[in-house]
């Protein structure tokens, strides 16, 4: 609330000293500016802290006394890697090598002014085919793909393209925005885009990945399939998660199994989590870019604004 203040008394002042004219021409980036500066001013109250650094740490702070009001063992488990948060997460040296799929989806409709879709939004039979050969993702025998669903990478980074808003459809087209532009040109721009939301848009989805995480790092970064579920489902249910709607049951190892599975396709894709050996007794395993990744993931939803209940 006193950073509210403080940079509402900012903009004032840059509005009677000339600085900021609202409705003029480009006011709003220079809104976006002034507000930011205020933000990276020292706090006068906490030294060696900025205004924005204290909402961080204030908002950090929440997020583990909120889950422990709910679930003691989550709190402690947010507790234990809280500090590894504060900093800030700079993308791996191998970013463009990673979000290659991404970026090439995303230059050619930069290319081609938009990728032609189907009736129901999907990507057309030609795009699918040459996705296909450009990064031989088709496995299943002789006979190619015909539509997108028959590629779930393709789905994949579709979808991660809409979500993080660098493309859009615009009646029977895929088109860049300009956040897309910038991801192609700057490949650390596209890894700021896509980390958050990495585990898709449902919230539960986001939740579990998230939480499954943590308990990842609790235990270096590798743990068997058949610990993992259980141990978040468990902190799920002890949380007050409950699937099904409205006086639905706690979530079991296969509710949590797959609402990460969006999570785990794109760990697959982009060299980010192993799943290894056997199918009924595979360990998942975050890989060194995969665990700055989540760990930046947990980051940017930890100190995010609080509008549901499940915080």
């Amino acid at each position: 609330a006193s950073a509210r203040s403080t940079v509402a008394v900012a903009l004032e002042q840059a509005i009677a000293a000339g600085e900021l004219v609202p409705g003029g021409r480009g006011w709003r980036d220079r809104q976006r500016e002034v507000t930011a500066a205020t933000l990276d001013r020292p706090h006068p109250g906490l030294p060696t802290q900025t205004w924005r650094s204290a909402i961080f740490t204030e908002r950090l702070e929440h997020w583990v006394s909120f889950a422990q009001s709910r679930s003691p063992a989550l709190g402690a488990l947010r507790a234990r890697h809280a500090n590894r948060l504060l900093p800030a997460i700079p993308p791996p040296g191998d970013a463009a090598e990673r979000l290659a799929p991404l970026r090439w989806l995303l230059s050619e409709a930069d290319n081609q002014g938009g990728l032609g879709l189907t009736q129901t939004g999907a990507l057309n039979r030609a795009f699918v085919i040459e996705a296909t050969q450009r990064w031989q993702w088709w496995d299943l025998g002789f006979r190619g793909p015909t539509r997108q669903d028959d590629v779930w990478q393709l789905g994949a980074i579709h979808d991660l393209a809409r979500h993080c808003g660098a493309a859009r459809r615009h009646r029977r087209r895929l088109q860049l925005t300009s956040v897309g532009r910038r991801m192609v040109a700057d490949p650390t721009v596209a890894w700021a885009a896509v980390v958050p939301w990495l585990a898709g848009t449902d919230e539960f989805a986001q939740m579990m990945a998230e939480t499954a995480t943590l308990v990842l790092l609790d235990h270096d970064g590798e743990l068997a399939a058949a610990d993992l579920w259980p141990t978040v489902a468990g902190l799920a249910a002890e949380q007050g998660w409950r699937v099904g709607g409205h006086g639905g049951e706690a979530p079991g190892e296969r509710d949590v199994g797959w609402a990460t599975r969006r999570w785990l396709q794109l760990g697959d894709l982009f060299g980010l989590v192993d799943e290894l050996g056997e199918w009924r007794s595979r360990r998942i395993r975050l890989t060194p870019t995969g665990e700055t990744a989540m760990v930046a993931y947990v980051r940017s939803r930890a100190p995010g604004p609080r509008s549901g209940l499940f915080a």
